[in-house]
């Protein structure tokens, strides 16, 4: 061992790089033993409202005041699971939001099957997310909620807000949500061409099932899995970073169903002819006109985003007619940008602060 004035050796530097490479081998032998692997989704909650395989959470309130208006999330769709965002604690974004003083309510979409191939748009935006708002508001005894969608959350509730003037959310933030489809990347490339069998995948499937699901992911990013590997290795010795690696690749892998019609409507209206920016989406028959929305509205963007890119999310700026809009840009990537441990220092803070300054400022100390 050297003292910060002496020179290292060739011997010591030797020894101190064998002593590396076994901390290193020692930390792979931990990873495939699954030795890093810490509870996921972790924060307490209720079930409170089921249908079909949807499923509304109740996470409790964490601070000695709580918020006067709860929080209403609404995730994706498919694709994977919404554990994501409550994924390690100290990296959870619905711990925040209850360590922020929200009663935090989850919108769970279930893992869908064959026999869910009708549920659409028609379903998640007039159907159950409708019913999810109201019975929060009845649990909590509020007039009004702020939703917080997420990716594919954004344009399901961008949907309900345009189709339903009157619904009783005070704030709207939209997060890694893609609007504008013309920008959507390779998902534009791909499931927009007009030669992608989206009807044959869901006649045949019902849906988009977990082998094709997981296939399109990997195709997206070819060497993803190369890149997720090598950052693994630059941090093998870095014990903190391990329990977070292996709970987001443990997710990454965990492909869910899309159902039919929801997947039918999002290739053929929204990725091929853009339908929603343009003001000619049609759900039930109804035109969904996103002019219609008013609320205050936050539209969180991720520079790294190669799934929903940061252009594409920041067009709901430009097509709602709010007056109180904001858009913010931040480092990383479509998941990491609320599920990584930077988001805990950037993410979390930033948005409590937004959510606060529009909710009344009437919070109560707990009992």
């Amino acid at each position: 061992m050297t003292t910060p004035n002496q020179k290292e050796s060739p011997m010591d530097a030797v020894r101190d790089e064998q002593e590396r490479a076994a901390r290193r081998a020692g930390h792979v032998a931990q990873l495939a033993r699954g030795d890093f692997r810490r509870d996921v989704a972790s924060t307490p909650r209720e079930l409170v409202w089921s249908k079909r395989k949807v499923r509304l959470y109740h996470y409790f309130p964490m601070a000695e005041r709580v918020q006067p208006e709860p929080l209403l999330v609404v995730p994706w769709i498919g694709i994977s699971k919404p554990y994501a965002l409550d994924l390690l604690p100290d990296s959870s974004f619905i711990r925040a939001m209850c360590l922020s003083g929200y009663d935090t309510y989850l919108l769970d979409w279930g893992e869908a099957g064959d026999e869910d191939a009708d549920v659409g748009f028609e379903q998640t935006s007039l159907d159950f997310l409708p019913r999810a708002v109201r019975k929060t508001l009845s649990l909590t005894g509020a007039e009004k909620l702020s939703i917080v969608a997420v990716c594919l959350g954004v344009p399901i509730t961008a949907s309900y807000l345009a189709l339903t003037p009157d619904a009783p959310v005070r704030n709207l933030v939209s997060m890694v949500g893609p609007i504008d489809f013309d920008k959507g990347g390779m998902f534009k490339s791909w499931v927009g061409s007009a030669a992608f069998p989206a009807e044959t995948l869901v006649n045949t499937w019902g849906g988009v099932p977990t082998s094709a699901m997981g296939l399109g992911f990997k195709l997206l990013r070819p060497l993803g899995d190369v890149m997720t590997y090598t950052n693994l290795m630059w941090n093998l010795e870095n014990e903190a970073y391990l329990p977070t690696f292996q709970a987001l690749n443990d997710w990454a892998n965990d492909y869910i169903q899309m159902p039919g019609q929801f997947f039918r409507q999002l290739a053929r209206d929204l990725y091929r002819d853009n339908l929603l920016i343009k003001g000619q989406f049609r759900v039930a028959g109804k035109l969904v006109d996103p002019k219609a929305v008013t609320l205050p509205i936050l539209v969180v963007g991720a520079a790294q985003d190669h799934i929903a890119p940061a252009s594409s999310v920041k067009a709901l700026m430009d097509v709602v007619s709010s007056t109180d809009k904001e858009y913010v840009e931040l480092p990383g990537g479509h998941i990491s940008v609320f599920a990584g441990r930077r988001a805990s220092r950037v993410l979390f803070p930033q948005l409590s602060e937004w959510l606060a300054v529009r909710t009344p400022h009437t919070a109560s100390s707990r009992g």
